[in-house]
């Protein structure tokens, strides 16, 4: 086994911050890729084993997706084809067939290195000429829902629209949290090229701000934080409220009484750490619900869901508390 973060740098990319207009070389690429070998990452999706060896949230997420009985697909099957038109529109389909579809890029790429080896480009041409993968997220999704409705029949969680839609909401929420956390672990030029090359965003520049976070609060009560943010930004358009960012912060405190300088870089985390496409929140969200016949239900719960006593009243912080405790313990970052 090799040391990934150490390896990484042989690619010559140059600091993280130039990374996108640096080049590199496709053949050192995919041999860095091939250097990591892990029977739960995928071999034909480029990036996908180094990912799981030097991220250790996106190899907790690997974990608990495999063992509560998900599995990933290139076979080109209806869902496939339909994913891969609609992506977004495809997540109650993906967790019906308890599969998520991915194209194995990586397989198209040693093809093009075998005919071409010293080809190189920049990352930039990489990233817009080659198809991406999403699973992290779309595992994210898939753990938690089978966490949260696995009390429930699907057909009953069906038919109470409400219940349905606040797991849906809580569901892309822990998406959207642990997609943001495990790209701020990206800290080498390599390992931000092939998370961005697996994610729906790019590793933030503020990253170090959301690590530091960690280290004073530890991954748990970061990640709750970010659960909170994102499903206020789900269900409002509009930025935090004074008034949210209390619920948030009473929520995911848990009460533990804080030393000032705590407090005060738990408040920036509410209102500095997360954040979301005004577009996503206020046309796809909705779209969303709309199309599985729940936008009645997703507008009341977006009028009452942050007014006082509404999160505990409906268990959030109990749910989000049971989720995290299977995705956080024991993750060493």
């Amino acid at each position: 086994m090799v040391n990934g973060e150490a390896v990484a740098q042989q690619l010559d990319v140059g600091a993280p911050e130039d990374a996108s207009a640096a080049s590199v070389n496709l053949a050192k690429l995919l041999w860095l890729d091939d250097e990591f070998v892990n029977r739960e990452a995928l071999s034909g999706c480029l990036g996908d084993r180094y990912l799981c060896a030097n991220n250790k949230l996106f190899a907790q997420i690997r974990h608990l997706f495999l063992s509560f009985g998900f599995c990933y697909s290139t076979e080109t099957t209806r869902l496939w084809r339909d994913y891969d038109s609609a992506p977004l529109l495809m997540i109650q389909d993906i967790l019906d067939a308890k599969t998520v579809p991915y194209k194995d890029n990586a397989v198209t790429l040693r093809s093009i290195s075998s005919r071409s080896p010293s080809l190189e480009m920049s990352v930039e041409s990489l990233l817009s000429l080659v198809n991406r993968n999403y699973l992290l997220h779309e595992s994210a999704h898939c753990i938690s829902y089978h966490m949260l409705a696995s009390k429930l029949k699907t057909t009953e969680l069906r038919e109470n629209k409400n219940t349905y839609v606040l797991v849906a909401l809580l569901c892309e929420s822990y998406a959207n949290t642990i997609e943001r956390l495990a790209a701020a672990l990206a800290t080498s030029p390599t390992h931000q090229i092939f998370y961005t090359m697996n994610s729906y965003i790019e590793p933030p520049t503020g990253g170090t701000f959301l690590r530091d976070c960690i280290r004073v609060f530890g991954l748990t009560k970061v990640s709750a934080v970010g659960m909170l943010v994102f499903l206020h930004y789900n269900c409002h358009d509009v930025a935090l409220t004074a008034h949210s960012k209390r619920a948030i912060f009473e929520a995911a405190s848990e009460r533990q009484r804080l030393t000032e300088s705590e407090a005060a870089l738990l408040n920036a985390l509410v209102g500095n750490g997360f954040g979301l496409n005004r577009k996503f929140r206020t046309e796809t969200t909705p779209m969303f619900f709309r199309y599985l016949g729940c936008e009645q239900e997703f507008q009341q719960i977006c009028r009452a869901l942050f007014e006082p006593g509404a999160l505990s009243s409906l268990g959030i912080p109990d749910s989000i508390a049971d989720l995290l405790s299977a995705t956080c313990d024991g993750v060493d970052v």
